[in-house]
């Protein structure tokens, strides 16, 4: 009879996981949850960051890394002009790691990591397209550029691989969907606040945007179409919840489209 090895005799598999920073957002707690919950009998992850220690007020994630047992190795790039030194520091620790696999997060890692991989001879690495982003061209002609040395392309949600393959010109059969995990037990616990707290009214209701005021998020668009029909929904009120570049911006235009007393940005 053949006997399955008894689990003391499985060596993990060594897995790196790339980054371009670890401060505060969306892909980077992603990153950080799928590197801490794979089984420990089967995987040995390891973080790699393209740039620098996040500062104290912004090591939320760093912090949770550290307590999970993650470790993560900063590679100090400060701009464009020491990729090309962050790209061989990267393929030096790779090199010193050996992972089986390489999985990146965010068009900066994902060509460096791939140039990297390449250079260490890693055998299976993935790149992370987390947006639809049309404003950077160089992302697509970079992407096109390192895409022989990538066995796929894991993309976020379809309207993402859509985007990827008509726009950014990638082969469709490396483009594989899967969308982000939550965390539900983080919210099992939380208790609903007052609207009153947000400068709302209880008796009015809320639509609700949480994100980074940021033009990739588009936050001014959804202002600009509530007041085209702020007149049709009069018991509703639009509360945006976040901070950005463009939140003195979207104050300043809630103020012209005559809505200062219908958007509450908190």
């Amino acid at each position: 009879p053949v006997h399955s090895p008894r689990p003391s005799t499985i060596v993990p598999h060594r897995i790196a996981f790339c980054i371009t920073t670890l401060e505060p957002g969306g892909a980077e707690r992603q990153m950080v949850e799928l590197a801490t919950r794979l089984p420990s009998e089967r995987w040995e992850p390891r973080l790699f960051v393209l740039g620098t220690e996040p500062p104290p007020t912004k090591r939320t994630l760093a912090k949770l890394a550290h307590e999970r047992g993650l470790p993560v190795e900063y590679l100090g790039a400060s701009g464009l002009w020491s990729a090309l030194r962050t790209v061989g520091r990267l393929a030096s620790r790779l090199r010193k790691f050996r992972p089986a696999v390489l999985q990146c997060f965010l068009a900066h890692a994902n060509v460096a990591g791939a140039l990297a991989a390449r250079r260490a001879c890693v055998p299976h690495v993935l790149t992370g397209i987390r947006v639809a982003d049309r404003r950077h061209n160089w992302h697509a002609l970079a992407a096109r550029q390192t895409d022989r040395y990538v066995e796929r392309h894991v993309c976020v949600s379809e309207a993402v691989r859509n985007v990827a393959a008509t726009e950014m010109g990638l082969r469709d059969e490396k483009l594989t969907v899967i969308p982000n995990g939550v965390d539900v037990e983080r919210f099992m616990g939380t208790k609903p606040i007052s609207r009153e707290s947000l400068g709302v009214s209880e008796d009015r209701r809320v639509l609700l945007f949480v994100g980074r005021l940021d033009e990739q998020k588009r936050p001014d668009w959804l202002l600009a179409r509530f007041s085209e029909v702020a007149r049709q929904l009069p018991q509703h009120d639009l509360v945006i919840a976040g901070d950005g570049p463009l939140d003195s911006n979207l104050r300043e235009r809630a103020q012209d489209l005559g809505l200062r007393h219908r958007a509450h940005l908190v």
